[in-house]
């Protein structure tokens, strides 16, 4: 017997490696979808982020509008009292905190 290797695929050459895989119908559909639904998280947590912000920076107003009213001298405020103010900002750009404390703040107004 010969070692006759004729059957054997062609080794990897550059045309082959030019030429992309065929994929499936279903494989470019659910690729489809799932840049779809990244683009939909992408925008909803975007405007989660703006809108916690937005709360936050409300709460601070708030804040600073008591302060006020009340007449609180300045050697009793607090700096704690610039929270809300902080809470904002990180929320505005870390949209992973953002969508923490809106969820938080649901859970607030449930109970």
């Amino acid at each position: 017997m010969t070692d006759d290797h004729s059957h054997a695929p062609p080794a990897h050459s550059e045309a082959h490696a030019s030429t992309p895989a065929p994929s499936s119908p279903n494989n470019f559909i659910s690729s489809q979808m799932d840049s779809v639904f990244q683009k939909i998280n992408d925008y909803l947590t975007d405007k989660i982020a703006g809108f916690v912000a937005f709360l936050f920076i409300l709460i601070f107003i708030g804040v600073v509008f008591t302060v006020i009213v009340l007449k609180i001298p300045p050697s009793e405020t607090n700096p704690i009292l610039l929270a809300p103010l902080v809470a904002a900002v990180i929320a505005y750009y870390n949209r992973d905190i953002a969508v923490i404390l809106f969820l938080g703040l649901i859970l607030i107004f449930i109970i």
